[in-house]
């Protein structure tokens, strides 16, 4: 049974959406450096001439292991590991994001080993690197294996998750439900060195946002290995990993929402301030917003022409998790003015730049 998934969708705006799944992008490039090397592979339909395929439409993985095949010429050169980020189209439309349609941005990832342990050994790397990449989020992930198959599947444990597995909240360990079905539990987590009662694992919803698939040997028969010397059918490992940022900026915003909008983690917020200010004000907030931006704070500053109540209204659509208010209430002495946090939907204490800038510094 799943979950019936609210009627209504949270209201981000769209440009705001896509700054976040560029922030994600950003920091998962951190996380490749000297790792894996990023690539932009053509799309199927225009490869043939690319890559001189004798059929029109090669399958996605055909056009990789072509491209390894290119870029190596001896075992010497492996392992090989290369990282996208592409579009695809989703049977599952998001559930909290307004995004057009079914497409969604997935960052995807391949490595070829010389040997099944080094093949191991990248998936670990590659599982590592994710796992902090997904600790920016503050969202509850688990690594599930997939009984029978090559294959772990990353979770997020989720309201409306439209799948079901058997979760162990306190270990932070999740098994699909017919491992238990298909192996007698107590052998299962003994197997997997597990020290916990089946009985603690319950039935929890999830969605899945990514995998970690590693299907082992593969051949490839490339066109430098026809000469005597070398075998022409050469064994490679191949590993397959992917996530679904897409899919994992709609948890984040079933995580992190309110009645008024979404509030971003610190980590992946567009903006950390958001300034508001009535005309009167405007000098005094071009003064702060040029103060703060200076500091390497990210601030937004409201500056169009239009009412105060649009602005207010405005900020909760871009998800500003601090807005900074400029009326004739507050900066009663020119130098103090009002935030309001919206996790805690209260004003807080009147603030100064000179305090701001200070408690980043401190932060970073």
């Amino acid at each position: 049974m799943i979950c019936k998934p609210p009627s209504k969708k949270i209201n981000i705006n769209p440009a705001i959406l896509w700054k976040v799944i560029l922030i994600f992008q950003h920091i998962i490039r951190d996380e490749m450096e000297d790792k894996y090397a990023e690539v932009f592979l053509p799309w199927p339909n225009a490869v043939t001439d690319v890559f001189d395929f004798e059929k029109n439409y090669p399958t996605e993985t055909e056009i990789v292991m072509r491209f390894i095949e290119n870029i190596t010429r001896t075992h010497q050169a492996l392992p090989q590991r290369i990282f996208q980020f592409k579009h695809v189209l989703r049977e599952i439309a998001p559930v909290f994001c307004s995004i057009p349609s079914n497409v969604s941005q997935i960052f995807e990832a391949y490595s070829f080993s010389d040997s099944e342990a080094d093949l191991h050994l990248q998936k670990e790397i590659i599982k590592e690197a994710l796992l902090r990449v997904l600790s920016k989020t503050e969202l509850p992930i688990v690594i599930v294996p997939e009984p029978g198959k090559p294959k772990e599947s990353i979770m997020c444990i989720y309201t409306y998750g439209n799948e079901s597995i058997l979760y162990n909240r306190k270990l932070n360990i999740g098994f699909r439900p017919e491992a238990f079905e298909q192996e007698n539990p107590y052998e299962l987590l003994k197997r997997h060195n597990i020290d916990a009662d089946a009985r603690t694992f319950r039935p929890t919803f999830a969605t899945k946002i990514g995998e970690l698939y590693t299907p082992g040997q593969v051949s490839i028969r490339s066109s430098f290995m026809r000469d005597e010397n070398v075998f022409s059918d050469s064994p490679y490992f191949m590993g397959r990993y992917e996530l679904d940022l897409t899919r994992l900026l709609d948890c984040v915003i079933a995580k992190k929402h309110s009645k008024r909008g979404v509030i971003w983690p610190d980590s992946i917020a567009p903006f950390e301030y958001h300034i508001i200010a009535i005309p009167e004000k405007s000098s005094e907030a071009e003064r702060i917003y040029t103060a703060l931006h200076q500091s390497g704070i990210k601030v937004i500053w409201d500056d169009r022409d239009i009412p105060y109540k649009e602005k207010l209204s405005f900020a909760w659509l871009i998800g500003g998790n601090n807005l900074i208010i400029l009326d004739n209430t507050w900066d009663k002495d020119g130098k103090h003015f009002k935030v309001v946090e919206r996790s805690i939907y209260g004003g807080l204490p009147c603030l100064s730049v000179e305090k701001i800038i200070e408690a980043h510094k401190k932060r970073s």
